[in-house]
This record gives C-alpha cells, structure tokens and sequence, in this order.
C-alpha cells in the first residue's frame, strides 16, 4: 500500500486551511499547525473576487461561499457628498469569469474553511519555531523542541512570519506611509450617491479615504485610510475619540458607522508589504500568501491572491508534481501575477492617497479621465486563474 503524501501547513488563517482543503483533496494526508492557543472569529471583512471564488468553486466550496456574505455589482469612486469621481460596472467581467464578487466577513469564511478540514488535524497552540528540509522532506522543529517531518510544507503564517527569512532570504518590510481604521457596523444606512444595486466604494475626502461595503443585510464593513494613522507592525484598537475627531469634516455617515461599531471590531492597523522575494521555496517548503507575498490593501486582492496559492499548490498536487517539479510549477502559476499586484498596489495607493489639495485635484481629474477599457484590462487580468498548461 502506497504511503501518503505528508503536507505540513504553517497558520491556520485563510490561506493556510484553503490550502489545507486543496492538498486534501489532492490526496495528501494534511496537518495544519497553528501557534494560537485558540481559534477566535479575528479580523472584519474582505472583497472576495471572481478569482478566488472560481478557485473556491474548483476545491468544492462553491455552495458554501455563496450562501456567506453580500454581493455586489460595481466599483465606485465619490467626493465625500455622494459625487462620483469613477464608476465602474462589474457585469460584464462577472459574465465572463461566472462569478458574481461579495463582500464576506473574515470570521464567516474562516468558519466554513474550518468545517471542511479534518478536526483532528488542526493542532493548536503548536508554534513552529524552524524548519529544515532535504532533497527528500521537511523537517519542521517545534516551540517545545519536538519534530515533525513531512513530504512538504507550506508556511502560511502572515505578514509578520518568522519563518519566510529561513526560506526566501532576509528582508525588511516596506511601509505604505499611511495605514487604516477597519470596522464592521452591525446596521445599514445607504450612504450619500448610491442609487440601486450594491457597490464597493471609496469616499476621496480632506484626509485620507473612506470606503463602504454591504457585507450583509444589517451590517457595514468600512475602512478608513490615511497618514494619520499611527504606525504599528500589528493590528491595536483604535481610539473611538481619536478616530471621530479625524473624521469631523466628513459627512455624517461616516461618523455614524463609527459610533454603531463595537470597539473590538475596530481595529487600526499599519499597512506594509515586501519587496517580491525571489523565490517562494525549494519544492519541500513552500511559501503562501501574506507569507510569499504580502501587499497593500488598494486592490483588495490580498486574501484572493492567498486563495489562489492554495488552490496552485492542490492542482500541482493533483498532478502527480513533487519537490523541484513542484515549487516550478507553483511559480510559473502564480509568481509573476502575485508579484505584479503587490507592484500595483504599491503605486495605486501613491495615487489615490492623496492627502493635500494639489494632489486630489490631481489624482480625481486622472481617474476621470481614465478609459474603461484601461480598467477592464487590468481587472479581467486579476479576475483569471490561468493554470500552466
């Protein structure tokens, strides 16, 4: 009887259980640890695009996923009063790619990703401290000095990851020079400009941006950014006071969210990314999301392009690939669009983020004038999964 094929993940967030889900149905005999003594439902709500739900769909979560959050159909840009600066329909793109984008929040997705891996498989309060590989496996060594060998590993453990320097080489994270308020309302009021249907959209204001999403039917994800943020390497709450004082030229929606929302769902964070590494691994270890590929928010592909490691590493799996072949192929699958993303997101925030009057005028005459064959362009690119043939 043929032994196997042994995968280790690092993290159990997002990525990790996605990947976790993938090997599995690859074949693989998977155990995902995790240096969390607990899981707790973190985090607020993500865009989830039709990339990532078309990877979803191909590991078997499609239904799952669609019964998780709130759609939407267009991408908008508006003046703090409602005024559109940029619009942008999604249908056509969703046509293509059949998928509709939704706005789901991290805990829902995490809780379905949860459900569909092996129970006794998720090991809890079980940091890795290194890890060590071989032509032929991994070696990972524990907080507690035990070892655990496996035919491959898959290091998922965020942006602040101990381990990707072992892997990919020394580097230091890149500051955006701004950062975000994130917070999820638990009430809906349709904020000044919309008409019908449901949009993702960013309101350009004196101080930074404020962006709205309907992630359910009584609940609001929004986010503020600017360069009065505070800079932190990881998420803190924020100060209510601070925050309402920030906001006191917006109009009254934006402030209104802020009050409805609990505190703990209302977290500050810096906003960093890395250089793109090299390489994400040797065939026996392997690099994966905020890991591989850490990149600022302005796309909102960070958590889809995750996806979209996890599903390449399965279907490489799935076809018989193993060490060299392996890490090969994962690269040619995603390194040069994760990497090509992480370039974008970079320099789109440089344009929208801008913060003196100049600048605004500058960046909303360039974004008005910006063709929407420029922007389908650029979408259909991120929207299609394009495995090596």
């Amino acid at each position: 009887m043929q032994t196997p094929f042994k995968v280790a993940i690092v993290g159990a967030g997002i990525c990790g259980l996605t990947t976790a889900i993938a090997c599995q149905n690859a074949g693989a005999e998977v155990t995902v640890f995790e240096a969390a003594p607990k899981l707790l439902p973190l985090g607020t709500a993500i865009s989830l695009w039709p990339n990532a739900l078309t990877c979803l769909d191909k590991i078997g979560l499609g239904p799952q996923i669609a019964a998780l959050g709130h759609p939407f159909d267009r991408i908008v840009t508006r003046h703090p009063d409602g005024t559109p600066i940029m619009r942008f329909d999604l249908a056509d793109l969703h046509a293509k790619h059949g998928q509709t984008s939704r706005c789901v929040t991290r805990a829902a997705l995490h809780t379905a990703l949860l459900t569909e891996v092996t129970a006794d498989h998720v090991k809890l309060g079980a940091a890795v401290e290194n890890v060590s590989w071989t032509q032929d496996d991994a070696t990972m060594t524990m907080a507690d000095g035990t070892m655990h060998s496996a035919d491959l590993v898959v290091v998922a453990d965020g942006l602040n990851s101990r381990l990707r320097a072992q892997v990919a080489g020394p580097d230091t994270l890149r500051p955006a020079g701004y950062g975000a308020v994130l917070g999820l309302a638990p009430m809906w009021r349709t904020p000044p400009g919309w008409g019908a249907g449901a949009e993702a959209c960013e309101y350009y204001g004196p101080n930074g941006r404020f962006g709205v999403i309907r992630s359910d039917i009584n609940q609001t994800y929004w986010f503020f950014v600017s360069k009065a943020v505070p800079p932190a390497t990881r998420a803190v709450p924020v100060d209510p006071a601070w925050l309402m004082d920030q906001l006191r030229d917006w109009p009254a929606f934006a402030r209104e969210l802020v009050v409805a929302t609990p505190q703990d769902q209302m977290p500050q964070v810096a906003l960093n990314d890395h250089a793109p590494a090299k390489h994400w691994g040797n065939g026996r270890v392997l690099l994966a999301g905020d890991t591989a590929h850490p990149m600022l928010p302005n796309f909102g592909q960070g958590a889809n392009q995750a996806i979209e490691d996890a599903y390449a590493i399965g279907l490489g799996l799935e076809r018989g690939k193993a060490g060299l072949d392996l890490a090969q192929f994962y690269s040619d699958m995603r390194k040069r669009k994760a990497d090509g993303i992480v370039k974008q997101n970079r320099q789109n925030g440089q344009m929208t983020q801008q913060e003196g009057r100049f600048g605004q005028l500058i960046r909303n005459a360039v974004m008005r004038m910006m063709p929407q064959r420029v922007v389908t362009a650029q979408l259909d690119r991120h929207f299609t999964v394009s495995p090596p043939t």
